[in-house]
């Protein structure tokens, strides 16, 4: 089997030097080397003849001090199953351009409909600028793009994952180089991860398995009154990954989609900004932004049409500013019926 990359006519997501660096022809990639347990390695395939600007191995750790200013992120989202319940769990490190660390823990019961989320200020130096290891008061988050461990405390109580890839990375714009609000950033995910631990909220403890995304990304964001972002993570029924940006302020816009394949290849494609479609709006209390719990995913090129609605509580603002959501899909993907799930990250408010 051969992984390959195909990239859709008129991407505007990657920089003007990622699109240069990208062909619009099918370009053979090595397979990777199989891992014990069936995994596959996340490192870069080699010989691709496309360079890659992040590495999925080395670049779990933070960024060192020194660095170009910006904002440095590490970003798990799972989807997993336990007595009878089906749950989204997200874990997240964000440190910003001054130095400071935020952890944030959500879980959302999407059967019963109940929300937990727990934010805590951290030390920067509690992520190792060597290697993916986190300690810190209510959280240790160790291992390797292959195997890793999360043990999570809150008040009100414990996450504890063990996850496994089992497929290549994802690099978004197709080298790992993106323009958010036009600056360049670096992201890519492992979204082929398995998932399994145990989940105790408020005394009741439940065995859990299922799926998970890593997102790691890292750069420069300028934020502005009209600044705004959609963020998704879909895993459909056909075997693909696609993840979705759509950000704009009042003088760039950005809508486009990495594609990656159950054989491995991916595709980008430019996305209809999903704010025209957007619905089911709600108002944080909190921050004052407006939110929309149902948008439209339309990828012309590719003949996909998805609506992305929130799932369980309609209220999963894990931070004033920040909606990180449980999500379940629907609609056309190829031109075939497809369903999925993932989460839907919205910044900004909607009504800007």
């Amino acid at each position: 089997m051969k992984w390959t990359k195909r990239m859709s006519q008129g991407i505007v997501g990657a920089t003007a030097a990622a699109v240069a660096l990208l062909s619009p022809t099918v370009l053979p990639i090595a397979q990777a080397a199989p891992l014990p347990g069936g995994a596959a390695t996340a490192s870069p395939p080699v010989n691709s003849g496309i360079p890659a600007f992040v590495d999925p191995d080395a670049d779990l750790a933070a960024r060192p001090a020194g660095s170009p200013a910006g904002y440095d992120s590490i970003f798990v989202t799972s989807w997993v199953k336990g007595g009878g319940h089906d749950y989204g769990i997200m874990v997240t490190i964000l440190k910003d351009p001054s130095g400071s660390s935020k952890l944030a823990v959500s879980v959302s019961d999407q059967t019963s409909g109940w929300y937990k989320k727990y934010t805590a200020a951290i030390p920067s130096a509690a992520w190792s600028t060597t290697k993916l290891d986190i300690k810190t008061p209510g959280l240790t988050w160790s291992g390797s793009a292959q195997q890793m461990t999360i043990h999570a405390t809150t008040p009100w109580g414990v996450i504890g994952l063990q996850l496994a890839n089992h497929g290549p990375a994802l690099n978004y714009a197709g080298n790992g180089m993106v323009q958010i609000f036009g600056s360049t950033n670096y992201q890519y995910a492992l979204p082929n991860l398995s998932a399994a631990g145990t989940l105790t909220v408020d005394g009741k403890t439940a065995k859990v398995a299922g799926e998970a995304w890593l997102d790691r990304q890292w750069g420069p964001v300028t934020f502005t009154p009209t600044a705004r972002w959609t963020w998704m993570n879909l895993n459909l029924s056909n075997g693909d990954k696609v993840a979705i940006w759509d950000n704009l302020n009042s003088t760039f816009e950005s809508s486009w989609a990495t594609v990656q394949h159950p054989d491995g290849s991916y595709e980008l494609a430019t996305v209809t900004p999903v704010a025209g479609e957007a619905s089911s709006f709600w108002k944080s209390p909190v921050s004052g932004n407006t939110y929309a719990n149902r948008v439209i995913v339309n990828i012309p090129s590719l003949h996909a049409r998805l609506e992305v609605k929130v799932t369980g509580a309609r209220e999963q603002e894990v931070y004033p500013g920040r909606v990180e959501a449980t999500a379940a899909v629907n609609g056309f993907f190829a031109g075939q019926k497809v369903v999925g799930y993932g989460f839907l990250e919205e910044a900004g408010d909607f009504t800007s």
